[in-house]
């Protein structure tokens, strides 16, 4: 141990060797201290085992059909029930620190949308047919909350479909 802590034995290696070691410890030390907080977070989760979704309890399956309005099956690329849109959703509202105010702001846009099915076709947003969803929300969409609670969403759908699978959504990476 004496030779490897002296001098001599430093001023013997190659001076570029030596700099490269100390960037390579560098690095990876930075890295481990970057990725501390994430791995914890994930081993966390497999030993507590990932949240139960409930996509039939109201009001899962609402969201899922705008969503389907907002993002439907064309023929030229996943939907957002193939990348699992609203267990995305679900899963990230349930995400411990999430913004109390947005979460609020989401869930009750379910309640305001059904309001406004309801005086204008007398029935719930989920009894409606595609074409008469797609009105409800084009009309909702004239209002700034209305345009503001789909933006959201649709935002929400674009994180399902790009996220990497471990986040609940673009299973198998067919977003990619």
């Amino acid at each position: 141990w004496e030779r490897a802590y002296s001098p001599e034995f430093y001023e013997q290696l190659p001076q570029n060797w030596q700099r490269r070691n100390f960037l390579f410890g560098s690095a990876k030390t930075a890295t481990a201290l970057a990725l501390a907080p994430l791995l914890a977070q994930l081993s966390a989760c497999k030993r507590q085992g990932a949240p139960q979704v409930d996509l039939q309890q109201h009001p899962w399956p609402t969201f899922a059909a705008v969503q389907e309005v907002l993002f439907p099956a064309d023929g030229n690329g996943p939907s957002a029930k193939d990348i699992q849109a609203t267990q995305y959703l679900q899963l990230v509202l349930q995400t411990p620190g999430f913004d109390a105010e947005e979460r609020k702001f989401i869930l009750e846009g379910v309640a305001w949308l059904d309001q406004y099915a309801q005086e204008q076709n007398k029935k719930a947003f989920l009894t409606l047919n595609i074409p008469q969803r797609d009105a409800v929300l084009r009309a909702i969409s004239d209002s700034g909350a209305g345009e503001r609670w789909l933006s959201t969403l649709l935002n929400y759908v674009l994180e399902a479909l790009l996220c990497d699978p471990v986040y609940g959504g673009n299973p198998q990476g067919i977003g990619w």
